[in-house]
């Protein structure tokens, strides 16, 4: 079993229902995509794709530098290289979603990260000067539900009234691969 990584993840789903608005103040607004594949070795399962096939080769132990018992089967990250790509691209993602959408940091309400871990979620906060009343987290409550953790944060919004009609907000994930993702939003 690989211990390297067993802790991080939460468990869950979730499902998200947009509807069409004729009003385009409301309802989502930019959005931006990315991907960078020079991070592919960093957060990866090797095998069971068609490049790597899963087979008994591939199932076979092997244990790392660190005492880490893993197969190709299983998840591997390099948490370091994971979190530099993070504290890179998260700020200029958000920079470029308030620039297309002519917003400052005073005019947005909320700033909804992935909730990968309160570390990582507060050096972003650090490092974009971001206010952190304005950055949610409910990592206690989820763990890191990767692509949920975003929907499960705008739940606990609304079940606590934080998240009302008009309120401007920007939400971004990032992850496998390297990846990224983020969207500006006037909720409605």
């Amino acid at each position: 079993m690989d211990r390297s990584v067993c802790t991080l993840f939460g468990d869950g789903a979730s499902a998200t229902v947009i509807t069409a608005t004729d009003d385009q103040s409301k309802g989502l607004q930019t959005f931006l995509f990315g991907t960078d594949g020079k991070g592919a070795k960093e957060l990866i399962v090797p095998a069971g794709g068609c490049r790597t096939p899963r087979s008994s080769q591939t199932a076979i132990p092997m244990t790392d530098a660190d005492g880490n018992i893993r197969t190709a089967n299983n998840l591997y990250m390099n948490g370091r290289e994971v979190f530099r790509f993070a504290i890179t691209t998260v700020p200029k993602t958000v920079a470029q979603l308030m620039e297309n959408d002519g917003l400052s940091k005073e005019m947005v309400d909320y700033l909804v990260l992935h909730q990968a871990n309160r570390y990582m979620i507060e050096e972003l906060i650090r490092k974009m000067q971001w206010p952190s009343t304005k950055v949610p987290m409910h990592i206690e409550g989820i763990g890191n539900t990767v692509s949920s953790s975003i929907p499960f944060m705008l739940e606990q919004m609304l079940t606590d009234g934080r998240l009302t009609p008009g309120k401007k907000i920007l939400l971004v994930g990032f992850g496998v691969g390297y990846s990224w993702a983020g969207c500006s939003v006037v909720w409605s």
